[in-house]
C-alpha cells in the first residue's frame, strides 16, 4: 500500500518544478539525519607535506564528528613546517599513491572525495598548458602614416607576454590627427636608469611598467619642450583594494642640464584604468623627472603605469578612446562598479564608417613589414592579435603551476583534462563514480579573456555579422555611431559569456560525466569584481552541485562577530533552485582568518544566515590536512577557520555538526518561496539589483530569472508567473537599465497582456547591432504602448508600472507578507520558507544575542504547526495559535542566537487554544502596543494539560471550539549550584606541564595568574562535586542542568554517565533520574588557541610554546584581548513542576 501511495504521488509530481517527489518529512530521519545530508568538508594538502598516516587520521577524524564529504585541495604557499616529512610532488606516482590511499581509507569510512582540477583553489590551469593552449587576450599596436604612396614600413609587434603571439588582422583607418606633441618629439624614456622605449606614449593601455615606492622616470627631449598638463594611465587588471579608491603620488621636476632638477608640482590620482589630466603652470625645459612617491593599496602598492605623457594644454594624450570605460567594458579589467558600463561618449572623437575600415592583413609580410600602396590622407594602422593572459594557477606548488587554460577553447580544456583529471580517474580504478564522486572548479580568480584563436568565427556564428570591420572600436574608436559602438561592444562581451559558458564550464561538466564523476563549481560571480561577464544562472546549471561562499566576519580583536541584517545575503547560486531545479545549494562555509579564535558558537550564526540565504550544504573551509600531531598545526596559510583534529575542541564538535544536518535534512527538500521574479537582464555583465532586492519587505522573498528562462519558460496564468513549475509569482520586476533585446521586450508585452504586473524602467535602446540595425522603429513603438505617458500603463489584462516602491505594489495587488512578527525591527528574525509535497517548512533564526518573546505569523492556512529543534531533534506540537487573514500566528520564545524550524504538514483535528490571558489581561493574540508583557505568553505543548510559564499565576484559556478554562501555574525552579568543590585537570597542546588546581567559584581561566593557565590552550578536565535536596534526587519532574557559560566545546559526565556533548554555552540537558543526594559532574571544556598565542608574543615575542604554520604576527597581537576560556558558569539545575491546579472547566 506505501508503495503504491509513493508511486501516486511521484505521478501526481512529475511535472512540478521540484527536481523529485519528495518523500513526507521523518521524525525519527530527522532525530539522526542520514549519512547524505551530513556536512562536506574542503580538505586542503599543504606545502607537499603529506603523509598516509596523517591521511588516515584526519578521516577517521572526519569520520567522528559526522563529516561525509571531502574535498581535496592540493595547494602551495611557501610555508615552512620544519617537519621532518618527504615532499610529496604534486601529480607524481608518490603524489597519487597518496590520492589512491585516501581512496581507500575513505572507502573504508564511507566517506565520499572529490578533488579539484588543478593544483591550487583558481582555476584551471598546470604546467601543461602551453601559452597556445592558455588564456588569451586581444592586443594592438599603432602606426600613423601618410597614404598617397608605397608604404614599406615594419609594424611594431602588439605587446607580447609569454613570447607569444599571433596576428588576426591589420587594418587600416582614416584619421584626422597626428600624433601629439610628446609622441612627436620621440624623447628618451628611461625608468630608474633603465629605457623603456615608447611604452609610454604608443597609445596602448596593455603595454605597462610597474613602478615601485621612490621610482624615477627621467624624460629627454632633443630641445627644449613646452608643457602645462601631465597625462596619466595607470592600468591594472585586477586588485583586492578598492580598485576606485586606490591612490597614486607623483612629484613632477624640471631641468635644463639633467643634474639639477625643479620641483614642478605634486599630484595625486585617485582611481586606476582612467586617463588622468593634471594641470601645471608652463614649463620649458630639456629635462623632466617624475618620482612615484607612493600609493595606498593593501595589496597593491605599486603603480603599473601603460600611459604617461606631459602635453600643452588641450592636447589629446595618445591613448584617449572615444568611449568611456573602454577597457572594462572588452572585458579584460575589473569592473568596479555597474555605472561603467553606461554609455557615454567621452571626446569629440569622429566616427568612422564601417565601409571606410580597410583589411589590410593580407599586405603584412612574415617578417613583420607592411606592403601597401596607400590611399591619400592620414592613415592609422591597427596591428591586431592575441596573446596570453599569462595568468597562473594558484597558490600551486612549484611543480603544479602553470598558465592557466583557454576558457574559451574544448581542445585546450581536454588537453587540461588529461593532464590531472583524467590520471585521478586512472589511479582512482574501482573508487571512481563512487568513493571517487566528483571534480570540482572554484571561484573564478584567473582574471580576464577576452580573445580565443576562433573568436571572430565563433562571433559570427552567433551575432550574425562579421567582427572585422568592428575591431577598431576595441582599440578605443567609433565605429559608425557611438550608439551601434556600445552594441557591438555588448556582442563582444555576449560572446565571451557564450564561449566561457559553453565551452569551459559546460565542456567540463560532459568530461566529469564521461569519466562517471560529478562536477560540483563555485560559479558565483556575476556582480563587478575579477570576474567575466557571464550568465551565472545559465553556467550554474551545469554543476552537479552548485557552490558559493560566505565568512564568518571577524571583530577588531580577530574574534568571529556576527551583525545582524536586514535581509538574506543575495546570492546567484542560491536563485538556481528556481533556474535550473538544483535541490542542492552547497556553500564554502565560515571562511575566515588563521586567528584560532572561532569556536562553534560564534560561527553558527553565519550558518543560520546562509541556511536563510538559500544554502542547503554546508562545507567548512577548511579542514587542514594535518601529517603529524603537531598542534594545533598546518593552517592554510592565514585564511580558513580550523576544522581538525590537531584543534582542541574539533574533538567534541559532533553535535554541531548534527545541528547542520538535521536543517539540511528539512531544507534540501522542496523548493524556495518567492512573491517576485527579478530578471537578471540583458546587459552583460550581470549584477544583482541589490537596491531592489533590499527594497522587499521584509517577509516578502525574490527569486531571479534569466532570459533563458523568461523567453523559453515564462507564462501568465491568472495574473501570475509561472515557469511550469508548481509555484506561481505576483510580480516581475525588471533591472535598472536602460537598455533591452527587442524579443525581450516583445516576451515582456506577452506577459503584461495577459495580465502580468510588471515593475520597470522604460528602456530607451537596443543592445545589439543587429536589433538596432533590424527593430528600431518597432522597438521604439512598442515601448511606447507599453508604458504610455505615466507612472503605470494599463496593457491587455495587466499592467506596468515604473517609479513605484516595491513595497506600495505588492499592498496594492494584495500579497501578504510570507512571514512577519510583531516587532518593527526587522533585523530581530531571519527566515526561508521551503515548500514541499503537501507541507510548508520556515526555518527562522533569531539574530540577536538576547531572549526574544515575539508572535510570529506565517502565511499558511488549516495546518496544525509543530516546532521541530535542529539543536537537539525534538519535536513539539504547539497548542496555542491563531488563524487570522490567510495566516497563523503563533506565540514563541527565542533563546539568544536560536533557530527553530516551523512545520505545517496536518490537517486541524483537535481543539486548541487561540487566547490567553494573565491576571485579567490578554496576552495572546497581542500583536499591537504593551509588548512588555509578551515574555509571559505560556509554552504549550502537546494537547492542553502540558505547558510552561516564564511567570507564575492564573492563566485563563479560550480555546478554537469555545471552551474557556483557567489553570494556576509554577514557573520552572531554578537551582544555582553554589556550595561545590571543583578539580581542574590540564592537558596542553604544548608541552607545559600544567599542575592540577581545585577552586571554589569558577572563572575564565584568563582570570587566573598562572601564565600556564591564563593563556592555557587544549582541555580542561572540571571534576565538581555537590549535593542536592533529596527531593530533587527523587523527584519524578523533569530536571534539566543547565552548565552555564564555556568556550568552545565540552564533553559532560554526570556521576559516571556520558550525557552529551555541549558547543552551544547555556545548553540544558536532561538529568531526570541521574541525580543523587551527592554528585559528581565531570566537564572537559576543550578551549581555543588564540590566548596561548597572544600569551606567547606577549611573553616572548613569538610564537614559541606550540607549533602552527598561521602566520600569527599578521593576524593577532599581543595587544589583542583575550578570549574568555574554559568553564565560568553558572551551573544551574531547572525542576519543571508537574502539577497544574485546575480552578474551572467549563463550556462558554
Amino acid at each position: 500500500m506505501k508503495s503504491l501511495l509513493f508511486f501516486l504521488l511521484i505521478l501526481l509530481f512529475c511535472n512540478a518544478n521540484l527536481v523529485v517527489a519528495q518523500p513526507l518529512l521523518n521524525e525519527a530521519e530527522f532525530k539522526m539525519p542520514p549519512k547524505n545530508f551530513g556536512v562536506h568538508t574542503w580538505w586542503h594538502w599543504v606545502d607537499k607535506i603529506i603523509t598516509r598516516e596523517g591521511i588516515t587520521k584526519d578521516l577517521e577524524s572526519m569520520k567522528k564528528q559526522g563529516i561525509v564529504q571531502a574535498t581535496i585541495l592540493n595547494v602551495g604557499g611557501g610555508q615552512s613546517a620544519n617537519l621532518p616529512v618527504t615532499p610529496v610532488i604534486f601529480n607524481s606516482v608518490e603524489w597519487h599513491a597518496m590520492f589512491r590511499w585516501a581512496l581507500e581509507e575513505a572507502g573504508r569510512l564511507g566517506i565520499k572525495i572529490g578533488v579539484h582540477n588543478c593544483d591550487g583553489w583558481s582555476t584551471s590551469g598546470g604546467p601543461w598548458i602551453t601559452p597556445e593552449m592558455s588564456m588569451k587576450q586581444y592586443v594592438w599596436s599603432n602606426s600613423f602614416i601618410d597614404g598617397g604612396q608605397e608604404i614599406n614600413v615594419k609594424l611594431p609587434e602588439p605587446p607580447v607576454v609569454e613570447n607569444y603571439y599571433r596576428d588576426v588582422a591589420v587594418l587600416a583607418i582614416p584619421y584626422d590627427k597626428g600624433p601629439n606633441s610628446f609622441a612627436e618629439a620621440q624623447p628618451g624614456i628611461s625608468v630608474n636608469q633603465v629605457s623603456a622605449g615608447n611604452i609610454f606614449y604608443d597609445g596602448n593601455p596593455k603595454s605597462l611598467i610597474n613602478l615601485e615606492k621612490g621610482s624615477i622616470i627621467d624624460i629627454t627631449f632633443k630641445k627644449d619642450f613646452a608643457a602645462s598638463e601631465l597625462v596619466l594611465y595607470p592600468g591594472m587588471t585586477f586588485s583586492w583594494d578598492d580598485m576606485a579608491k586606490i591612490s597614486n603620488q607623483f612629484t613632477l621636476s624640471s631641468s635644463n642640464d639633467g643634474i639639477s632638477f625643479t620641483k614642478i608640482a605634486d599630484f595625486e590620482f585617485v582611481g586606476v584604468n582612467k586617463t588622468f589630466k593634471a594641470q601645471f603652470a608652463e614649463t620649458k625645459a630639456r629635462h623632466f623627472r617624475i618620482e612615484f612617491v607612493k600609493g595606498n593599496g593593501i595589496y597593491t602598492a605599486n603603480c603599473p603605469v601603460a600611459e604617461l605623457e606631459i602635453l600643452k594644454s588641450g592636447e589629446d594624450p595618445s591613448y584617449f578612446p572615444a568611449i568611456s570605460s573602454l577597457p572594462e567594458k572588452t572585458a579584460i579589467i575589473n569592473d568596479v562598479s555597474q555605472n561603467v558600463f553606461s554609455r557615454e561618449k567621452i571626446n569629440g572623437k569622429k566616427a568612422i564608417p564601417e565601409n571606410a575600415v580597410i583589411d589590410i592583413t593580407d599586405k603584412l609580410a612574415d617578417d613583420g613589414f607592411l606592403k601597401w600602396t596607400a590611399p591619400k590622407g592620414k592613415w592609422r594602422i591597427i596591428r591586431f592579435g592575441y596573446t596570453t593572459t599569462g595568468v597562473r594557477n594558484g597558490p600551486a606548488t612549484a611543480e603544479g603551476t602553470g598558465l592557466e587554460v583557454d576558457k574559451m577553447d574544448t581542445t585546450a580544456l581536454n588537453l587540461h583534462y588529461a593532464g590531472f583529471a583524467e590520471k585521478c580517474v586512472k589511479t582512482a580504478g574501482e573508487f571512481t563514480g563512487n568513493t571517487f564522486k566528483f571534480l570540482l572548479i572554484d571561484s573564478w580568480e584567473c582574471q580576464f579573456q577576452n580573445w580565443t584563436r576562433k573568436f571572430p568565427e565563433e562571433f559570427e556564428s552567433r551575432r550574425g555579422y562579421k567582427i572585422k570591420n568592428w575591431i577598431p572600436v576595441l582599440c578605443g574608436e567609433i565605429v559608425e555611431n557611438d550608439t551601434l559602438s556600445e552594441a557591438f561592444l555588448h556582442d563582444f562581451r555576449k560572446t565571451i559569456s557564450d564561449l566561457i559558458d559553453e565551452k569551459y564550464y559546460k565542456h567540463f561538466s560532459q568530461l566529469c560525466h564521461r569519466s562517471n564523476l560529478e562536477m560540483h563549481a563555485e560559479i558565483i560571480y556575476a556582480n563587478s569584481g575579477m570576474y567575466p561577464p557571464i550568465d551565472a544562472l545559465r553556467s550554474n546549471k551545469y554543476a552537479d552541485l552548485v557552490m558559493t561562499e560566505f565568512w564568518a566576519t571577524p571583530n577588531a580583536s580577530q574574534i568571529p562577530e556576527y551583525e545582524p541584517v536586514n535581509n538574506p545575503t543575495p546570492g546567484f547560486p542560491a536563485y538556481s533552485s528556481l533556474a535550473s531545479n538544483k535541490q542542492i545549494i552547497g556553500s564554502e562555509a565560515y571562511t575566515g582568518y588563521a586567528h584560532y579564535s572561532e569556536s562553534p558558537a560564534d560561527l553558527k550564526p553565519f550558518g543560520d544566515l546562509a541556511f536563510c540565504s538559500g544554502v542547503n550544504q554546508m562545507i567548512l573551509h577548511s579542514y587542514v590536512h594535518q601529517p603529524t600531531d603537531n598542534k594545533p598545526g598546518i593552517t592554510l596559510f592565514k585564511f580558513a577557520a580550523h576544522f581538525n583534529r590537531n584543534n582542541p575542541w574539533w574533538e567534541y564538535s559532533q553535535d554541531w555538526m548534527n545541528y547542520q544536518s538535521r536543517i539540511q535534512y528539512i531544507l534540501q527538500k522542496g523548493e524556495p518561496i518567492a512573491d517576485v521574479v527579478f530578471y537578471t537582464g540583458d546587459r552583460l555583465p550581470q549584477y544583482l539589483p541589490v537596491n531592489l532586492i533590499y527594497d522587499l519587505p521584509p517577509g516578502n522573498r525574490a527569486a531571479f530569472c534569466n532570459s533563458e528562462m523568461l523567453l523559453n519558460q515564462a507564462k501568465a496564468i491568472n495574473g501570475k508567473l509561472s515557469f511550469g513549475g508548481k509555484q506561481v509569482f505576483s510580480l516581475l520586476i525588471l533591472p535598472d537599465s536602460e537598455e533591452m533585446k527587442f524579443e525581450t521586450l516583445k516576451k515582456i508585452a506577452e506577459l503584461v497582456n495577459e495580465g502580468l504586473v510588471v515593475i520597470g524602467k522604460i528602456p530607451v535602446s537596443m543592445l545589439s547591432v543587429t536589433d538596432l540595425k533590424n527593430n528600431y522603429s518597432d522597438f521604439k513603438q512598442l515601448v511606447s504602448e507599453l508604458w504610455g505617458n505615466t507612472g503605470e500603463n494599463a496593457y491587455g489584462k495587466g499592467r506596468i508600472i515604473s517609479g513605484n516602491p516595491i513595497r506600495q505594489v505588492l499592498k496594492e495587488i494584495k500579497v501578504l507578507p510570507d512571514f512577519e512578527y510583531n516587532s518593527s525591527d526587522s533585523k530581530e528574525l531571519m527566515f526561508i520558507h521551503k515548500k514541499l509535497i503537501d507541507c510548508d517548512v520556515y526555518f527562522v533564526f533569531n539574530q540577536q544575542k538576547k531572549i526574544l518573546f515575539r508572535e510570529l505569523l506565517f502565511r499558511v492556512e488549516g495546518k496544525q504547526p509543530e516546532i521541530w529543534y535542529p539543536e537537539n531533534g525534538t519535536i513539539l506540537l504547539p497548542s496555542i495559535f491563531s488563524f487570522e487573514d490567510k495566516q497563523v500566528r503563533i506565540p514563541v520564545a527565542f533563546k539568544p542566537n536560536e533557530a527553530m524550524i516551523f512545520v505545517f504538514r496536518k490537517a486541524i483535528t483537535e481543539d486548541h487554544i487561540e487566547k490567553a490571558y494573565f491576571a485579567g489581561k490578554q496576552i495572546f493574540p497581542k500583536m499591537q502596543d504593551g509588548l512588555e508583557n509578551i515574555n509571559t505568553i505560556p509554552t504549550i505543548i502537546n494537547g492542553l494539560n502540558d505547558f510552561i510559564v516564564s511567570e507564575s499565576g492564573e492563566y485563563t484559556f479560550k480555546t478554537s471550539s469555545g471552551k474557556t478554562f483557567r489553570k494556576i501555574r509554577e514557573k520552572p525552579e531554578i537551582i544555582e549550584i553554589e556550595n561545590y568543590r571543583a578539580r581542574l585537570e590540564f592537558f596542553p597542546v604544548s608541552s607545559a606541564n600544567v599542575k592540577p588546581i581545585e577552586v571554589k567559584k569558577l572563572k575564565s581561566l584568563t582570570e587566573f595568574e598562572n601564565p600556564d593557565i591564563k593563556y592555557f590552550a587544549g582541555k580542561v578536565k572540571y571534576t565538581i562535586w555537590f549535593d542536592v535536596d533529596k527531593s530533587l534526587a527523587t523527584t519524578s519532574n523533569i530536571v534539566q542542568l543547565n552548565p552555564g557559560y564555556f568556550d568552545a566545546t565540552a564533553e559532560v559526565r554526570l556521576n559516571g554517565k556520558l550525557l552529551n556533548n555541549l558547543w552551544l554555552p547555556g545548553s540544558e540537558i536532561t538529568v531526570t533520574g541521574l541525580l543523587k543526594k551527592e554528585n559528581t559532574l565531570e566537564i572537559t571544556v576543550a578551549v581555543v588557541c588564540r590566548n596561548r598565542l597572544i600569551g606567547d608574543l606577549q611573553q616572548f615575542g613569538e610564537i614559541k610554546s606550540i607549533f602552527t604554520t598561521a602566520p600569527v604576527t599578521e593576524i593577532l597581537n599581543k595587544e589583542m584581548p583575550l578570549k574568555p576560556s574554559g568553564l565560568t558558569g553558572p551551573i544551574k539545575l531547572i525542576q519543571y513542576v508537574k502539577l497544574i491546579i485546575f480552578i474551572q472547566d467549563f463550556c462558554s
